[in-house]
C-alpha cells in the first residue's frame, strides 16, 4: 500500500493493520533507505516510506511480549489498538491483555480504549 501511491492518492485516510502489521515494523527502515538509494523505490510516492506510518494503526494481537514492546516503541503507543482477532479464536485474549496490562496503566489504557475512541472520533 506504501509504494502503490495510495496514501498520497488518499491523504486523509488511515488504515488500520493486523497483528501487529505483520513484518511491516521491521521492515520500514528498509523500506526507507531503498527509497534514498533507488530509483525504482521512490518513483511511486512523495515521501520516504516511513513517513507514512503515522496513518498505519497496528492491533495489539501479537502472542509475546517483546514483540508487542517493539511494535509500540516502533510506531508509538498512539497508534496501536486492542484487537481481538474474531473470528479467529485463537485461544489468547487473555494473554493478549495481559501483555498491554505490562506495559503499565497508561499506555494499556490507550491500547484498551483511548487510541479507538481517538482514531472513531468516539
Amino acid at each position: 500500500m506504501i509504494h502503490s501511491g495510495f496514501f498520497d492518492e488518499f491523504p486523509k485516510l488511515n488504515t488500520i493493520a493486523c497483528h501487529g502489521g505483520g513484518a511491516l515494523p521491521y521492515l520500514i527502515a528498509r523500506f526507507d533507505r531503498m527509497w534514498n538509494v533507488s530509483s525504482v523505490a521512490s518513483g511511486t510516492i512523495k515521501s520516504p516510506p516511513g513517513s507514512y506510518m503515522k496513518r498505519i494503526y497496528f492491533d495489539a494481537v501479537v502472542y509475546d511480549q517483546k514483540t508487542l514492546e517493539f511494535l509500540v516503541d516502533q510506531v508509538g503507543v498512539d497508534r496501536v489498538l486492542y484487537g481481538s482477532d474474531y473470528p479467529f479464536n485463537l485461544g489468547d485474549m487473555t494473554g493478549v491483555l495481559a501483555r498491554v496490562d505490562a506495559l503499565g496503566p497508561e499506555r494499556a489504557d490507550a491500547i484498551r480504549s483511548g487510541n479507538a475512541l481517538a482514531l472513531f472520533d468516539l
